[in-house]
């Protein structure tokens, strides 16, 4: 894949970065499975913030199955059934802002033609996991909506959090974390802490960028993280 660093040194700091412009996969996992790939495009890659693009477009994939829940969002305990949905992203111009360790992340989203941005959107998530493909995580369900200028939030898909906790897929100690670090998340905003006060909302693609595709090896089993030994 263009841009990927080779990853073979694994004791040399920070081996796996990507160079700008590099197409990487970035993908959610659910009991170490593939629960979603998505192709986007590295904007930054350091040691302080990770950024990727997400294009209108783009094709990804997403678990597919019995659903249940408010509106019929949720996929199942039990209700996959082991096919993947082809699904395109068309809604918005994304730039997904990450730092290093967070169990969150931030998103900038832009309507189609518009310079100005739409809203924010926090991710509580896993931390970022480095992959030879890109970037693995976990979503948390709960989200939280910015407004453009920040001045006010809310949280999004409260019914869907609390169906999962009703039906025993999130358990109680994982939803009160999630629930803080939303929390923490406002605290950041509040405080004009980065990345709202970073400049990202001035950031806009390069017009050449092609849409990104999916790799053949989109859904390859995630790698178990390393086992300490002593």
């Amino acid at each position: 894949m263009a841009g990927e660093i080779s990853c073979a040194h694994v004791d040399v700091p920070d081996p796996c970065r990507w160079v700008a412009v590099a197409e990487v996969l970035f993908r959610g996992i659910v009991g170490g499975v593939v629960d979603s790939a998505t192709p986007c495009r590295v904007v930054r890659d350091d040691s302080d913030c990770i950024a990727l693009y997400l294009c209108p477009g783009t094709v990804f994939r997403a678990r597919g199955g019995t659903c249940g829940g408010p509106s019929g969002r949720v996929l199942l305990p039990d209700g996959w059934d082991g096919s993947y949905e082809r699904r395109v992203w068309h809604t918005h111009r994304v730039l997904i802002v990450y730092r290093p360790g967070d169990a969150h992340s931030v998103g900038v989203f832009w309507r189609e033609r518009e310079a100005a941005p739409a809203f924010w959107y926090i991710n509580p998530e896993a931390p970022w996991r480095r992959t030879t493909r890109g970037f693995d995580t976990r979503d948390h369900t709960l989200d939280i909506v910015v407004s453009a200028d920040l001045s006010s939030w809310e949280w999004k898909d409260e019914d869907e959090f609390a169906f999962k906790q009703a039906v025993g897929m999130i358990p109680p100690d994982e939803a009160a974390a999630t629930r803080a670090e939303g929390w923490r998340a406002i605290e950041r905003i509040e405080r004009g802490a980065t990345p709202y006060r970073d400049g990202w909302e001035l950031w806009t693609p390069d017009p050449v960028w092609v849409v990104p595709e999916l790799p053949a090896n989109w859904d390859e089993p995630p790698t178990p993280p390393p086992t300490a030994t002593h």
